[in-house]
């Protein structure tokens, strides 16, 4: 699958410190953003530079979603049910879902994004309730970490965003500042990637040589449309179109196979 090797590819990237301008199946380096490479690089410096090394860290990084969905569902669980059973009540749900088994089984990005989604929604959640402001603080730092692994995230953050305007709308006084220096983190924490994107690759292939934008400018409003309900049903029904599409490619895979 190219969209998988193309990962251990950018990935590469960083540990080689190959040339700027260098093509990849999708575009150049800002076509993706960068966290999930860079941080898989860290460690593929440390074991080894083969694919299968990049296919563990990969894998492992996935498996942190499993720690933002723990933070969120102890905010929900509270003190309803013990700690071990929740835990084996979550993992066990996730790893029944097709849909994350093979998000995490793919060297994808989503993953991780979900995770730094999910903690940085939970430091948030945190800060509703008691008004520290190291929970604001760590809330932006994650949801910029999000948004530098993959643009999934950009609905969540915007969602986070629109409540902390309600809050500060609410109680301006008391809060106007936190929010000010939780904005300066959230920037210089997107901003050092694309201040030097900008530079390097320009504001064109920076913000619109991505997969988002090149897939999708050539479709009219109709195919638009089409393609964000069938997204829609396979985010709420995540098992029954996983099953479909295995039924419609097992026939090829196992002709490949023999």
């Amino acid at each position: 699958h190219l969209d998988w090797f193309e990962h251990y590819e950018r990935a590469y990237f960083f540990l080689e410190k190959a040339p700027v301008f260098r093509d990849f199946y999708v575009g150049q380096l800002p076509g993706r953003p960068p966290l999930f490479n860079v941080t898989a690089f860290f460690f593929e410096s440390v074991i080894g530079r083969e694919f299968w090394h990049f296919q563990l860290v990969a894998t492992l990084l996935n498996y942190t979603s499993v720690l933002g969905v723990l933070g969120v569902t102890s905010i929900l669980v509270k003190n309803k049910l013990p700690t071990l059973k929740y835990l084996l009540l979550v993992i066990s749900v996730l790893l029944l879902n097709p849909s994350f088994v093979i998000q995490v089984t793919f060297t994808w990005t989503k993953e991780l994004a979900a995770y730094y989604t999910l903690i940085g929604f939970y430091f948030y959640f945190r800060f509703r309730v008691s008004r520290l402001p190291i929970n604001l603080y760590l809330s932006a730092l994650f949801l910029g970490a999000a948004l530098l692994s993959h643009y999934s995230a950009v609905p969540y953050i915007i969602g986070i965003f629109c409540d902390a305007l309600l809050q500060l709308a609410r109680q301006r006084q008391k809060i106007v500042k936190y929010y000010a220096y939780a904005s300066g983190i959230f920037s210089l924490t997107v901003g050092a990637w694309y201040s030097w994107s900008i530079a390097k690759y320009g504001f064109y292939q920076t913000f619109l040589g991505n997969t988002a934008y090149e897939w999708l400018k050539e479709l009219s409003v109709g195919e638009f449309a089409a393609k964000n309900v069938n997204i829609i049903g396979r985010t709420f029904l995540p098992f029954v179109t996983h099953v479909q599409i295995i039924k419609e490619h097992l026939p090829e895979l196992l002709r490949q196979r023999n």
